[in-house]
């Protein structure tokens, strides 16, 4: 985990991320990935907020088995927004199907 310092709010935020939305003064924002864990760490003006979740992020199988049940037939699955396949280590899961 990195540590941030949120520039709003003068206090230090932690996560996988760098944090902060330097475009919005009224909020800051830090997401860490790990093992499918969510963390969202949001520091307000008059306080903090966090919320964490657990997401289950299914197979590139798994998700063209779903879209072709669906009825879709034209389907990419990309792992990134170069437009790279998808992989187990991918950063994203970017799905384009018609």
């Amino acid at each position: 985990m990195t540590s941030a310092r949120d520039d709003n709010a003068g206090r230090a935020v932690s996560g996988a991320a760098a944090c902060g939305a330097p475009s919005d003064p009224a909020w800051s924002f830090c997401h860490g990935r790990r093992s499918g864990a969510r963390h969202d760490h949001f520091v307000f003006p008059d306080g903090e907020k966090t919320s964490d979740s657990t997401l289950l992020f299914l197979s590139r199988d798994a998700i063209q088995a779903h879209l072709l049940r669906a009825g879709f037939t034209d389907i990419a699955i990309l792992g990134d927004w170069d437009g790279s396949p998808m992989t187990a280590t991918s950063p994203e899961i970017i799905v384009v199907a018609a």
